[in-house]
């Protein structure tokens, strides 16, 4: 999961996204972020 959100925030790219979202319906849960980042993922 850190990869896929590291990747988000680098790239910007919708199947990073959609990787993410895969993720958390197979119950992955988000790893603890700094605020910043999770900012950044909700504005890409």
């Amino acid at each position: 999961m850190e990869n896929k959100i590291a990747a988000l925030l680098e790239r910007g790219e919708i199947r990073d996204r959609f990787d993410i979202e895969f993720l958390l319906r197979q119950g992955i849960p988000l790893p603890d972020l700094p605020e910043t980042n999770m900012a950044k993922m909700i504005a890409n």
